[in-house]
């Protein structure tokens, strides 16, 4: 590999931190009706397996396959009840199933039209939720309750169970146990409909709100619940415990509406606020924001009112808004930086004015400054490997037949 110097100028702003900050920045590219998507509010997003994104907007379904657009309105569909699509759901066996406020519909993909699903005989109206159970049957939640639709039956009951409860979400808490979020509370059922436990205003005298938009079971299948006045809460069955998670240093009205969470492989939450998307680091309690910008920019969204998420197969954050249609990252692929603060403890720079940078044939990143020695780092596992404090070199170079200054590996040490 050829080597070769870094020559820069390098501009620090120090602050007085014991730890080194990370900050990525993400690049959004944006999909709405200029680009071809039916309407701007997206309620919801899911994928099927050969990688086609399916879009549930306020008037009418997406399909989209990176290059194009197809659009699903019940003016062209005879089994399409309305165009206020509000959920979807892309099964293990990869069928996809759209809920409306009018009904609910399964798509064919051979004949590209839908099927309706009904209720004896009639459409379930104003659908909220769609669940795929470990078992495969597919719970259904709505402003009256919940439903469940059994495949190979091709048959849907209502649950006794929360009949006349407003349902906003289902989550799978364990095997064939679900918690449920609803306009009053919090319950758990288990997959015949029966409930097991509940939290409401009468029995949990702490309960934070009774207003629950959105239940998650993360990665460390720790319960994640969203509310529409209060903001985010982790919540704790063992203890029965509500803690709050602060998306802001300030608690604000935008910031208490938390519509959806999702987490991606670094094993962070993304939250949508009325304030644009929070990105939080569960492991240092760090938070980033990432709003609507008044002018055009890869970096910020382009709208506040985020309503759903959707980390796609290929690493793909999709966010859905009200106003601006489809922020989506790659998170492989975003642009980004990281400080290095100077400091005498682990992973930081020994020196403030750095001189000079070069780059070794393992990747390992040389930084020479001019009153702190000589640092290694490993940019890809940002780690700092060694110090050499007292070696008073402040600049790095390599030959082919001579080196200036000679690190030993063996003795990790520069003569």
């Amino acid at each position: 590999m050829k080597q070769f110097s870094i020559y820069c100028f390098i501009f620090f702003f120090f602050i007085a931190s014991n730890t080194r900050a990370i900050e990525k920045r993400y690049v959004f590219n944006k999909l709405s009706n200029e680009n071809g998507l039916t309407y701007n509010t997206v309620k919801d997003i899911a994928q099927e397996e050969s990688g086609i994104i399916w879009f549930a907007t306020k008037q009418g379904l997406n399909k989209y396959d990176s290059y194009n657009i197809e659009s699903y309105y019940k003016e062209d569909n005879v089994g399409i009840p309305s165009n206020f699509f509000t959920c979807l759901l892309i099964t293990k066996d990869n069928h996809l199933f759209a809920g409306t406020n009018k009904g609910l519909i399964k798509y064919n993909r051979r004949f590209n039209n839908f099927e309706p699903l009904l209720f004896k005989g009639s459409p379930i109206r104003k659908i909220n939720s769609l669940t795929e159970s470990n078992s495969g049957t597919i719970l259904i939640g709505t402003n009256r309750g919940i439903f469940c639709y059994y495949p190979n039956e091709e048959m849907i009951v209502k649950f006794v169970s929360l009949k006349d409860k407003h349902i906003t979400s289902i989550a799978e808490y364990n095997l064939d146990e679900f918690i449920v979020t609803s306009n009053s509370g919090l319950y758990f059922i288990n997959s015949d409909g029966v409930l097991l436990e509940y939290y409401d205003k009468n029995n949990t005298r702490d309960l934070p709100t009774h207003h629950f938009m959105k239940a998650y079971i993360d990665s460390k299948k720790d319960c994640w619940l969203g509310t529409y006045n209060d903001g985010l809460y982790k919540f704790n069955r063992k203890e029965k415990t509500f803690q709050k998670e602060l998306l802001a240093e300030i608690d604000q009205a935008e910031t208490k509406v938390v519509r959806d969470i999702e987490e991606d492989l670094d094993g962070n939450l993304w939250v949508c606020s009325e304030l644009g998307i929070f990105i939080l680091n569960l492991e240092t309690n760090e938070s980033v924001n990432i709003q609507h910008s008044l002018e055009k920019s890869e970096y910020h969204l382009n709208d506040n009112a985020t309503y759903c998420l959707f980390h796609s197969h290929e690493d793909i954050m999709w966010i859905g808004t009200y106003f601006g249609g489809v922020n989506y990252t790659n998170l492989n692929n975003s642009k980004g930086f990281y400080n290095i603060y100077p400091g005498d403890n682990e992973n930081e720079l020994h020196g403030k004015a750095v001189n000079k940078l070069y780059k070794d044939s393992k990747g390992i990143l040389w930084i020479a400054t001019e009153d702190g020695g000589v640092c290694m780092e490993n940019p890809l596992k940002l780690t700092t490997l060694l110090r050499f404090r007292e070696c008073k070199l402040n600049s790095v170079y390599k030959f082919k037949t001579f080196n200036i200054a000679t690190y030993d590996r063996q003795e990790e040490r520069i003569t």
